[in-house]
């Protein structure tokens, strides 16, 4: 069996939290999947529900089959979530960090371009993913707040790699705003004890913007009857460079 392309919105665009869970996963760039919208469901966890006209961007990793049974196992499927084939708009990452594994991203931080990373203005090519989903669980809520720290850690990842900052500010961080409070059965957080009850209850504002209407992508086919037939192979680019700092934390993260 090959490898799967999987499209990451939630806490997993951490590079750190990837490499605890999928060690052999590699970073192959960013995307953007039209016709959904980004939540917190009721679980207190990140979803995507179909809604035409706007689009939930996040970065891609290519799974080991070994991987993709751990990630499956960390998600909860098929309870918490489903898998589903979804077409993504894909935009490569550039050539210092493509095809690398996360643990190597993690350990040995390359620096990126930030510039070219945050092109907006090309359109992507068109791929199938997988995608980790709910469609049971699709009442808005509010996070636990170590879920909160965890998915702030991601989108500080995913800004430096390309993602918009309107959608962080704009459809991501407004959801993010009021936690409910620690998980009973959570396991340690890989921040300290201050640092969650910093966040308990707060708020993160951002500043609008100015969203722009995405494309709508033709629909895609069923996870399992399309993932053999989709292969990308994503081109390289150069520009200057900024760092990208990453740190391995030794202690897992409860599911999302």
């Amino acid at each position: 069996m090959g490898e799967t392309l999987y499209f990451a919105y939630g806490s997993n665009l951490s590079f750190e939290q990837m490499a605890r869970r999928c060690p052999q996963s590699r970073y192959v760039g960013r995307a953007r999947l039209h016709g959904y919208q980004f939540q917190i469901n009721e679980r207190g966890y990140a979803n995507v529900v179909e809604r035409p006209g706007l689009f939930v961007e996040g970065l891609c990793y290519r799974l080991h089959p070994e991987d993709e049974a751990r990630l499956d196992r960390a998600e909860g499927v098929p309870t918490a979530y489903v898998k589903e084939g979804k077409n993504v708009e894909f935009f490569p990452a550039q050539a210092a960090l493509l095809g690398r594994t996360v643990t190597d991203l993690v350990r040995d931080p390359t620096p990126i371009n930030q510039n070219k990373q945050r092109d907006q203005s090309k359109e992507g090519e068109e791929v199938l993913a997988m995608v980790y989903l709910s469609t049971r669980h699709v009442t808005p809520g509010h996070p636990w707040d170590e879920y909160i720290i965890r998915m702030e850690q991601g989108l500080q990842q995913a800004l430096r790699l390309g993602v918009s900052s309107d959608y962080v500010e704009n459809e991501v961080r407004p959801a993010l705003k009021t936690g409910k409070g620690d998980r009973a059965d959570s396991v340690t957080s890989p921040v300290s004890s201050t640092s969650r009850k910093s966040h308990k209850g707060s708020r993160l504002h951002g500043s609008p913007g100015n969203r722009k209407e995405p494309r709508r992508l033709r629909d895609s086919r069923p996870y399992e009857e399309s993932r053999s037939t989709h292969h990308s192979e994503p081109s390289q680019d150069q520009g200057p460079e900024a760092p990208l700092v990453c740190t391995i934390e030794n202690s897992e993260p409860s599911r999302d």
